[in-house]
């Protein structure tokens, strides 16, 4: 792929596609950070990218030190600007042909946890249309799935590493961990009572294992269920472990289908998000509303792998049909053949119209639906994968790199910072509302928080992902370079020579029977109580 002045993909070898981390994550989930080698944790654009692009730093020092050259050959104030605040339209560095980075994909992510924030904590004192931003938590999952996949089906399969389910597992929380369990601690030391039960539940919590099964139990302040206990944002990432278990194998079957049949997937997926909106439907009487059994089968559907599966699978054929329609093989220049292509490198013009210009359909549809759709009669099944067509356009939109939100927003210095942030900004939001709550109500009021306070959010975020996030793990990817291993590793290494398969088919018994062990234990009749969702 040649090098051009305007807008240049990152080039890489497929060594750098098949290690498409947490630097690649807008996402992802989060969905990474970057390694130089396929044993580097690949991520899914949920964690924003820590270890620094060597590239992009080598553009932003060119962009630096193109003012002291000769008056003759110094660029203009504009042209050093566009150079600073869009880093990625600098000359790509030679290299060969290859998967590029998705740098795009880190925007949409910090938009969605935005709009997560702004649902929390402004929908119902501002503006009820706001209670459409609570709906982007499946854009984790979707972009998970697409990121993942796009991962590993860019390399050949005969180049992917048998690497054991729970080694894979290992470095997808290389990345995501350490800010995960910083955000539990700090929970645990600025709560101010802890009842049993939350003790009874923190172990499942250490485990990112709390919403795997939708307990629910009563205690004197009301009835806690353990996916919303703690943190309770922080149950997405939970949700992701269980999918962490399933990408390899679904990535190596998606890998061998065709466009129709990604296509025909995606239509399954998003049918079945109205299977939530015909189960609470109190018309037809499935379930009795405000049952104990009602309101557990709640949490199983909003808060549990079993919600969401088919938005990551939906990912999965987005990344496939993202292979078919906008890469070529870098040797013929050909189409993706499965078996016989080594590299494979983007080719914009191949991508449809649609994707090309993807991110502006989306969004456009969205601001429609939340200006003009009342959110309550269709809720279950915008909640529960409905938004499937329209994210799926945002992500490919975003992937492709035509659109003009891709080149001109997207892909601009502020929003790539953003990005790189939006994972430790969505795990604290809570906590740092109800610090500026307790610290600051009764002498700023509460306009002066409700201003200042995506500010600080974001500010606070930025540190935590600077100074603490960032030197643990490139911590951890020294240990894993040198092969040291300590206790978890040896621990991980026995269990998957012994039981590789085995860890899979436990899990997903475990989240489905457990599941619908829960949900038929409940009472079925309606109970007075007071639920904390």
């Amino acid at each position: 792929m040649s090098s051009t002045p305007v807008r240049a993909e990152r080039v890489s070898t497929d060594e750098d596609a098949s290690d498409q981390s947490s630097e690649d994550t807008a996402s992802e989930a989060s969905l990474g950070k970057g390694s130089a080698s396929t044993d580097a944790a690949e991520s899914d654009l949920l964690e924003p990218p820590n270890r620094p692009d060597p590239e992009l730093a080598l553009r932003r020092e060119l962009a630096r030190t193109s003012t002291s050259l000769p008056p003759a050959r110094r660029k203009t104030w504009m042209a050093a600007f566009r150079a600073w605040a869009y880093p990625l339209s600098q000359p790509a560095v030679e290299g060969k042909p290859g998967a590029p980075r998705l740098e795009a994909l880190d925007a949409p992510r910090w938009i969605a946890s935005i709009q997560i924030v702004a649902y929390h904590f402004y929908a119902k004192r501002y503006d009820h249309r706001l209670s459409w931003g609570g709906n982007w938590t499946q854009f984790f999952f979707i972009l998970s799935g697409f990121i993942l996949s796009y991962v590993e089906m860019a390399k050949p399969k005969e180049k992917n590493k048998d690497i054991p389910v729970l080694e894979y597992v290992r470095k997808r929380m290389v990345v995501a961990y350490p800010s995960y369990l910083l955000s539990i601690l700090l929970v645990l030391c600025t709560k101010i009572k802890i009842t049993l039960v939350e003790w009874v539940y923190l172990p499942f919590h250490m485990l990112m294992l709390q919403s795997w099964l939708p307990i629910c139990l009563k205690t004197e302040d009301g009835t806690k269920c353990m996916p919303w206990s703690w943190n309770g944002e922080a149950w997405f990432m939970s949700v992701l472990l269980a999918y962490w278990l399933l990408l390899r194998p679904l990535a190596s079957r998606f890998r061998n289908f065709s466009q129709a049949q990604c296509w025909l997937i995606i239509l399954l997926c998003w049918a079945c998000s109205i299977l939530p909106a015909l189960l609470f439907n109190s018309d037809l009487g499935l379930v009795v509303p405000g049952s104990d059994q009602a309101e557990v089968l709640k949490v199983w559907m909003k808060a549990t792998p079993m919600g969401y599966f088919h938005v990551f699978v939906a990912g999965i054929a987005g990344a496939r049909i993202f292979i078919l329609t906008a890469m070529v093989d870098s040797s013929t220049k050909g189409p993706v053949i499965e078996g016989q292509t080594q590299q494979v490198e983007l080719e914009k013009s191949r991508a449809p119209a649609i994707l090309k210009y993807g991110c502006c359909i989306g969004y456009l549809i969205w601001v429609l639906l939340v200006i003009f759709v009342p959110l309550d009669p269709i809720y279950y099944f915008v909640h529960q994968g409905g938004l499937i067509p329209l994210m799926l356009l945002i992500i490919l939109g975003a992937a492709v790199g035509v659109d003009p939100l891709t080149e001109w927003v997207f892909k601009c210095g502020l929003l790539l910072a953003f990005g790189r942030f939006s994972y430790v900004q969505y795990l604290n939001q809570s906590l740092i509302w109800h610090w500026m709550q307790s610290r600051f109500l009764s002498t700023w009021g509460e306009v002066a928080i409700d201003v200042a306070y995506p500010f600080i959010l974001m500010a606070t975020a930025y540190f935590m992902q600077r100074w603490f996030e960032t030197p643990y793990t490139e911590w951890q990817r020294i240990r894993m370079e040198k092969k040291v291993h300590g206790l978890v590793e040896k621990t991980i290494a026995m269990v998957d020579k012994r039981h590789n398969g085995l860890i899979c088919v436990c899990s997903m018994a475990i989240i489905v029977c457990g599941g619908v062990l829960v949900v038929f234990l409940a009472h079925a009749q309606r109970m007075p109580q007071d639920w904390e969702t």
